[in-house]
């Protein structure tokens, strides 16, 4: 008896995930806003629905974000999740959608 993983049911499986990622990438529209308390604040997008999406980023685009806090942009993100302190976003890039 041989033990492993048949490559006819490894590689179903392995496309099903590869589409459930897939289907976690899009673009929201809102506007930058820090939440939490000094020092423990955190990036976050706030739609005009209200939903407040933590934002998880490089380092280098969350600094970029908050350089542009109060203004509306429209971020791209590979993931959301629901987590203890709510939703979490992770974005790759953004546009401001303001001057």
């Amino acid at each position: 008896m041989r033990l492993g993983a048949h490559p006819v049911t490894v590689l179903p499986c392995l496309a099903l995930l590869a589409l459930a990622c897939a289907a976690q990438r899009g673009a929201i529209e809102g506007s930058v806003v820090v939440v939490g308390n000094e020092p423990f604040t955190s990036v976050a997008i706030q739609t005009s629905e209200g939903t407040v999406y933590r934002v998880s980023a490089s380092r280098g685009l969350e600094r970029r974000l908050r350089q542009v806090q109060g203004m509306k942009i429209i971020a791209e993100y590979t993931q959301i999740d629901s987590t203890a302190e709510g939703l979490k976003i992770v974005v790759t890039k953004f546009k401001t959608l303001e001057h």
